[in-house]
């Protein structure tokens, strides 16, 4: 299913926490850099498309290191299986907030506007980050029956689930819906600010 996201509202303390630094102190001891951050978040408000796409499948079966899927799809990670073996369902998820931030956040750096681009990439990291967490609380408040858990996400790239395993098989599971995210030949997701993420339920 396509998902176009119409409320995407971020706060100084999104921001600044991907920058593992607290809003409160900063608008405190740095409130050059608070004021700045304000006018990031006020223009990512013109530049942010967020999108998602995603798919529930059933779990079939689960093997040693294989999770079958329906349709004929599988993820394939022994500790990922192992993880998610009371699965009864698992959502394959690919979101975006578009290119837009970023090729805005290139054109303030490449004008020496170091501190300004930092900040509206920062924006659409944590945009992104706010589109997962959103999707996440939706199926749990939405789709989950009571005393039903879902699980934490997993995205490709950790040491058990490489990105030249995970994003291919995500990418396949959603090829006939994902018209918002392209996957290079190197696994790279375009545009910048995207993620592709599972979780079981």
């Amino acid at each position: 299913m396509f998902v176009q996201v119409r409320d995407l509202e971020l706060t100084h303390a999104d921001v600044f926490r991907v920058q593992d630094v607290d809003s409160v102190l900063v608008r405190e001891r740095r409130p050059s850099l608070y004021t700045l951050t304000e006018q990031a978040l006020e223009e990512s408000k013109t530049l942010l498309q967020p999108e998602l796409v995603y798919r529930r499948l059933a779990v079939q079966r689960v093997e040693h290191n294989r999770m079958q899927l329906d349709g004929g799809y599988s993820l394939k990670s022994k500790i990922l299986v192992e993880r998610l073996a009371q699965a009864e369902y698992v959502y394959t998820v690919i979101g975006t907030v578009g290119k837009r931030i970023s090729e805005r956040a290139s054109l303030a750096m490449s004008e020496n506007q170091f501190a300004y681009g930092y900040a509206l990439d920062c924006c659409g990291t944590a945009a992104l980050q706010k589109l997962a967490h959103q999707f996440t609380s939706w199926i749990e408040s939405t789709s989950v029956p009571e005393g039903v858990k879902v699980s934490r996400r997993f995205s490709p790239g950790s040491h058990f689930w490489p990105v030249s395993q995970g994003q291919p098989e995500i990418f396949m599971i959603l090829d006939d819906r994902n018209k918002i995210v392209r996957l290079t030949p190197s696994n790279q997701m375009i545009p910048i600010k995207s993620i592709s993420f599972i979780l079981g339920v």
